[in-house]
């Protein structure tokens, strides 16, 4: 049940170990139809009869209208409809989980991960350093290389939320309150994940310049954005790719002239982004020269991140977002749990660099 980029823990919440499940999947694929567009398509009303006596139903109404190809009847279990409640939060948290783009995530197998971590510029200072001879021994390198350490053991990197649903809309079976209030807790999840990380990302990297510093009292934003990505960043030997800038930043950006009756070069229609799928901004990045801007209300207006994804800031994620007790999402549905492990951190600190009073 692969479904799209920015997926939960389906490999979780989809329950293979489940017998129901599997069959109800393979029934649906052998129709040609995705389990995880079958899922998303259908209400919670489709398999749900009484959330109260935690009853469901015994088939899905009206699922030739909405899937004739599926002909077969489908046994509607728990654990089916208790799918159907972990995939609205999924779809509520899908519309920021671009967090997993903008930052370099390692998969934890284990609470505790090492990941190595090294740069070609320590190991060493130039080519005539390493001269030698056929007889003489080689020197060795002089530099260093050690490890970022990750840790989910215990309740390091623990965050849990208890779901508010309302007693009421469960008593008088309000699919749509509830619909609407799961999306909710699952966009108010990823949100918080990824200001959490750009708060964290931004107290991490100290390397940092105000834009005057980087080209005068009169500098232009672009120009203070182009010394980052063309000097400041590439002198360390690291090669910036990414950017986070806060919407209102963007837009001052864009529209800034340059000198008394100057151009405004952002203003030609190449660099006007006609799609803001996910918040990136492809024009922008393709002015900059680099792979991605991330316009995004996470970061703080007046201060802007640029660095190098796979060598800055790195995310360890142990658990993804899932219900932590799934076996009682239904008639338990007032105050269950949702939660997620991870941890975070700075590896080269010069491989980023921290726009301030922008």
């Amino acid at each position: 049940m692969n479904g799209d980029t920015y997926n939960i823990g389906r490999h979780i919440l989809y329950m293979d170990e489940y017998e129901d499940v599997k069959k109800v999947r393979e029934t649906v694929q052998e129709a040609g139809v995705d389990p995880a567009i079958f899922i998303r398509t259908l209400s919670l009303g489709h398999f749900v009869k009484d959330f109260e006596r935690n009853q469901t139903r015994s088939e899905i109404p009206g699922l030739k209208a909405v899937f004739p190809q599926i002909r077969e009847t489908l046994s509607i279990t728990t654990a089916l409809a208790q799918l159907k409640v972990a995939d609205l939060v999924i779809e509520g948290a899908e519309p920021y989980g671009f967090w997993k783009s903008v930052w370099r995530v390692e998969q934890m197998d284990q609470p505790k991960l090492n990941i190595p971590l090294s740069s070609s510029a320590d190991l060493f200072g130039n080519l005539e350093d390493i001269k030698g001879t056929d007889q003489s021994l080689p020197k060795v390198e002089g530099g260093k290389v050690t490890s970022l350490a990750f840790d989910t053991s215990g309740d390091a990197g623990y965050y849990r939320l208890a779901a508010q649903v309302k007693r009421n809309w469960l008593r008088d079976n309000n699919f749509r309150a509830i619909e609407l209030h799961l999306k909710q807790v699952g966009e108010a999840w990823y949100y918080n994940v990824g200001k959490y990380l750009w708060n964290q990302h931004s107290t991490a990297q100290t390397t940092t310049g105000t834009k005057a510093s980087l080209y005068g009292s009169s500098a232009t934003r672009l120009q203070a954005l182009i010394n980052v990505i063309e000097s400041q960043i590439p002198n360390s030997r690291f090669t910036p790719d990414s950017m986070i800038i806060h919407p209102t930043d963007a837009y001052n950006t864009k529209v800034e002239q340059w000198g008394t009756g100057g151009p405004i070069p952002l203003i030609s229609s190449l660099y006007f982004d006609k799609d803001h799928a996910n918040g990136t901004e492809p024009g922008f990045a393709q002015l900059l020269n680099i792979n991605a801007v991330w316009r995004t209300p996470w970061a703080s207006q007046g201060t802007v991140l640029v660095y190098q994804k796979d060598k800055n800031f790195i995310i360890g994620l142990r658990q993804d977002l899932e219900f932590e007790d799934f076996g009682d999402t239904l008639m338990g549905l007032q105050g269950a749990v949702t939660s997620m492990r991870f941890d975070k951190q700075m590896a080269f600190v010069n491989s980023g660099y921290k726009v301030t009073s922008y």
